[in-house]
């Protein structure tokens, strides 16, 4: 795909609708499933708006292809603001799709086995988790939707950067650590940045509020009530 000249889509999806029903080659094999058709209808032609648009010099704030026309820049699900599109303005459009997708997989395993690493987990260890978390159900399942691909590798490199400043005390992992929760709410997938959030909350509290997980205080706590 990312020599070939090919993008990563479902586009024989197009074969099933109209107004490309029928006008499409009928060399195109049947679809394997009907659902993944948001990357074709919605992600693909918003994303061939937003770069022709950027590339006028034109800040892309109303659409005017979709229905009666409709909000643009305002949408929370483009990532119009977000860096890791900057592919888009350097390569082919078609070539941007599929290299940022392999970008994003590159950086989530680097960024999972980095962190692994922080926690004094081997080599090997920190190796086998990255593939666990680069080739997982999560990844695998969205592939097909870069906007969900986008947030997968931003979250090991969030703990990363705290772990080192929690190790180390030096305020530009600290910083980074900002810096990569902004880039995470770049995205516009509210839903993910929610998740990192309460992951993250939960980390710190364990780390930093050490005796909410002591076993002892809980046994003795229950012990108590248990007496009571």
């Amino acid at each position: 795909i990312l020599f070939g000249g090919k993008v990563m889509l479902e586009g024989n999806l197009l074969r099933e609708y109209y107004p490309w029903k029928g006008e499409v080659s009928s060399t195109l094999s049947k679809p394997h499933n009907m659902l993944c058709s948001d990357g074709v209808f919605y992600f693909y032609p918003f994303y061939q708006y937003a770069v022709e648009s950027a590339k006028k010099g034109v800040l892309p704030l109303w659409d005017i292809y979709v229905g009666g026309g409709t909000n643009f820049l305002g949408n929370v699900t483009f990532p119009f603001f977000y860096p890791g599109t900057f592919l888009f303005y350097l390569l082919r459009f078609q070539d941007a799709w599929d290299w940022t997708f392999f970008l994003h997989f590159f950086l989530a395993g680097l960024g999972m086995f980095a962190f692994l690493r922080t926690l004094n987990l081997s080599r090997y260890s920190s190796l086998i988790g990255s593939i666990v978390y680069n080739f997982g159900g999560f990844a695998f399942t969205f592939v097909w939707l870069n906007e969900h691909i986008y947030p997968f590798p931003w979250t090991p490199w969030v703990f990363f950067c705290w772990e080192r400043y929690r190790q180390k005390r030096l305020k530009i992992y600290y910083l980074l650590t900002a810096l990569l929760f902004a880039i995470q709410f770049s995205i516009g997938q509210h839903i993910f940045s929610y998740y990192l959030c309460l992951i993250f909350s939960l980390y710190f509290i364990y780390f930093h509020f050490p005796v909410i997980f002591n076993k002892d205080l809980h046994r003795n706590f229950l012990k108590g009530i248990l007496e009571f």
